[in-house]
């Protein structure tokens, strides 16, 4: 029976701005691969070497056998020959892969797997399995939307394990105290096989999508526009994919903690994983190495780019 009475929860009203309306919503990217993989049940899995730990987890679960493929300097893959109940798993690589994922659909069809925790405006494909991440792209404690080509029993309980106080802490300006309560916030997720947070559905219900996507791809290129000429990550040519960041290479590496004196706060993208293996895949390491991958989200403009243009060329 739903409790009567008593003080007043927090406010936030159910929107009707879904935009993953189509997928099953569930708590995180984990969660995702790990439904795929109890459903296929495959015999082995290949994923790139250049890769979030995260997605070891439930790989490692399921005890399911995996390889890794190397990437061009396209973020391609290798050409490899799957057996029977193989799979290949891809990621939208800074959600600006979308060709690449199209022609591997093409040549691998149903045996593929597409990772868009990385590509959240992509709104899956026909008859394969995909999932993309809403913490990614905003400030919401958890939430991913999965994909399937086929139908899929989805009565799994709420996350109500989720800790938000990192997003409102930033919100309010404490930025050590924020940081250190993502940290927090980061340990409590995994691969159960859990809804999206009642706390991330209503604040996503409420979000204005095309406003948003419309930011980052006017971040991205103008970024692009004064910073490609000395940027070694080839672009995609007439891109239309909404980005989550603008990946950056210098000609000459650029040491983070430079940028951090400077106010501008660059991530570093799995170079735990990819210190995995001594030998090999020597492209991967330097690419995690030495990629930027700079902000255009919809917390900034012009304005802020312009400063961010400013300091990478400086540097």
């Amino acid at each position: 029976m739903k409790k009567i009475g008593g003080f007043l929860e927090l406010e936030i009203l159910k929107g009707n701005n879904l935009f993953h309306k189509d997928a099953y919503p569930l708590s995180t990217g984990r969660a995702c691969l790990n439904f795929i993989l109890k459903r296929i049940k495959p015999n082995k899995i290949f994923i790139p070497y250049y890769t979030c730990d995260a997605i070891f987890e439930p790989i490692l679960l399921n005890k399911i056998e995996f390889e890794y493929y190397p990437l061009n300097q396209n973020l391609e893959p290798a050409d490899i020959q799957l057996k029977k109940n193989e799979y290949l798993f891809f990621i939208n690589y800074f959600g600006i892969k979308r060709q690449v994922v199209h022609s591997l659909i093409n040549k691998y069809g149903e045996k593929l797997i597409i990772d868009d925790t990385q590509g959240f405006f992509e709104k899956g494909y026909t008859g394969i399995w995909s999932f993309n991440s809403a913490r990614k792209f905003f400030g919401v404690p958890d939430g991913a939307y999965l994909y399937s080509p086929q139908s899929c029993d989805d009565n799994f309980p709420r996350n109500n394990s989720t800790k938000y106080d990192h997003l409102i802490q930033r919100l309010i300006g404490n930025q050590e105290i924020s940081y250190q309560n993502f940290l927090e916030s980061e340990k409590i997720l995994n691969s159960d096989l859990l809804k999206i947070s009642l706390f991330s559905e209503r604040l996503l219900s409420r979000i204005n999508y095309k406003k948003i996507a419309d930011i980052r791809i006017q971040n991205f290129n103008y970024l692009h526009q004064k910073l490609r000429d000395f940027n070694k990550f080839k672009i995609p040519k007439n891109l239309i994919s909404v980005p989550l960041c603008y990946p950056f290479i210098p000609i000459k590496k650029i040491a983070k903690s430079n940028l951090h004196q400077k106010g501008l706060f660059i991530p570093s993208f799995w170079d735990r994983t990819i210190s995995v293996l001594n030998k090999g895949f020597e492209f991967e390491k330097k690419l995690a190495d030495n990629l930027l991958p700079l902000p255009v989200d919809q917390r900034y403009s012009i304005k802020e780019m312009r400063i961010v243009k400013n300091i990478i060329k400086n540097e």
